[in-house]
């Protein structure tokens, strides 16, 4: 299975750990109206992003972004990469519910 893969401490584009690999996703941004001319700050929604939508009740685009992977094939696979790596957090992808992201906890950010 792929994860996009993170790490508390890094805010750059620095590789967050060995095995990781960079790769194009789907950045989906969403915003709680259902046509951005209700917004006045929204004017130029259409001009960037592309599949513009309103799903739910909510307007949407996606943006080709390019991230950091993991390939993980078992669950001993799976621990053996928390062993490695320290904590972890697993989690929906907050841009993109289609892709699982794991965290490595090495950092406070509360």
């Amino acid at each position: 299975m792929k994860f996009k893969v993170s790490r508390t401490s890094l805010f750059n584009d620095e590789k967050p750990c060995e095995g990781s690999f960079k790769e194009k996703y789907i950045r989906i941004d969403e915003r709680s109206i259902n046509d951005p001319s209700k917004n006045k700050f929204m004017k130029n929604w259409y001009d960037e992003g592309n599949n513009h939508r309103v799903e739910n009740g909510h307007i949407k685009r996606d943006f080709v972004e390019e991230g950091w992977f993991v390939e993980i094939a078992t669950l001993l696979k799976f621990i053996q990469f928390s062993n490695n790596n320290g904590p972890i957090i697993i989690r929906k992808f907050y841009h993109n519910a289609s892709i699982t992201e794991i965290e490595i906890y090495d950092d406070f950010r509360e």
